[in-house]
């Protein structure tokens, strides 16, 4: 629990069964889906599945996280490689919820640096998604490479411990 913002992460494997089918309906919603790399809709099977084997899983961690008693989002970390001393991060909230952005963003960069202690964070961003690359470039990240992917232009932003 993080006491100054009254947040809690919540790892997946920890989650109620309610908590889950809540996670999938938001990463289902047309609002998150869009952003996503998958864009299908993914089965109840599939997502109990995949919380069952990140139990076993040391390259990620998917996180809850909850705001007081209110469920705001979820972030999670990717290709987690501690010899490399890097991990790629991923971030939605609750598609009816608005505003959390930044407060989510805080706990992405303290749960990366202060507790997987790595020393380089970075996300795949589609160019259309104004909204998470101004939110990334206002909390020091920077575009280091652009590719496409299936048709679509993606940036890679990049965050260095030293420079949070």
């Amino acid at each position: 629990m993080n006491d100054k913002n009254n947040i809690e992460l919540v790892d997946f494997t920890d989650l109620t069964q309610e908590e889950k089918l809540i996670v999938l309906e938001w990463r289902n919603s047309k609002k998150v889906r869009r952003w996503m790399h998958r864009k299908d809709m993914i089965s109840t099977e599939e997502h109990l599945r995949f919380i069952e084997l990140l139990r076993d899983d040391k390259t990620k961690k998917y996180f809850l996280v909850r705001k007081e008693t209110s469920m705001i989002g979820v972030i999670y970390f990717t290709n987690i490689d501690t010899t490399m001393s890097c991990t790629e991060f991923g971030i939605y909230s609750d598609p009816l919820l608005k505003g959390n952005g930044v407060l989510l963003m805080q706990e992405i960069k303290q749960y990366a640096f202060d507790v997987l202690m790595i020393k380089t964070l970075s996300a795949e961003v589609f160019t259309e998604n104004i909204k998470a690359i101004t939110l990334y470039l206002k909390n020091g990240f920077r575009q280091v490479q652009s590719y496409n992917l299936d048709s679509q232009k993606i940036l890679l932003m990049e965050l260095k411990n030293e420079n949070r």
